[in-house]
């Protein structure tokens, strides 16, 4: 595998993870808009099916975090490795990346998973679990 194809697998893999995030956080904030609601309602009682889709969506949300985070670290060991920060013949036209870019992203992504671990452990505890 030559060096430009093994950064568009790690790009590819890059890209795969955030599209699934978009997904799931999406999915997150409905979920967690309809354990309000429901709290807010005079019943209060959380319907067992929405308990398990949020803490399953959470779970996996955590898992993709960490997944993004492991390939934002390898693609920016890749460009280290071999110097591809400014090697243009390394990384194709049209990818624009920068270290600083991604040691950003990678410190966005640690907050993010931060957030969703207080978050789970604040509903999880409301839900019972």
């Amino acid at each position: 595998m030559t060096p430009t194809e093994h950064f568009q697998l790690i790009w590819k893999t890059y890209e795969f993870t955030l599209t699934r995030l978009a997904f799931l956080e999406d999915d997150y904030q409905y979920l967690f808009a309809q354990i309000n609601n429901k709290l807010s309602e005079n019943d209060k009682r959380i319907p067992v099916d929405l308990k398990q889709a949020f803490i399953e969506n959470a779970r996996e949300l955590k898992l993709i975090y960490a997944k993004q985070q492991k390939t934002i670290n390898e693609l920016i060991s890749f460009c280290d490795e071999h110097r591809a920060w400014k090697n243009s013949e390394i990384i194709p036209e049209g990818y624009d990346i920068s270290k600083h870019s991604l040691k950003e992203l990678s410190r966005v992504t640690r907050h993010l998973e931060e957030v969703l671990e207080d978050s789970m452990e604040n509903v999880e505890s409301l839900l019972d679990f």
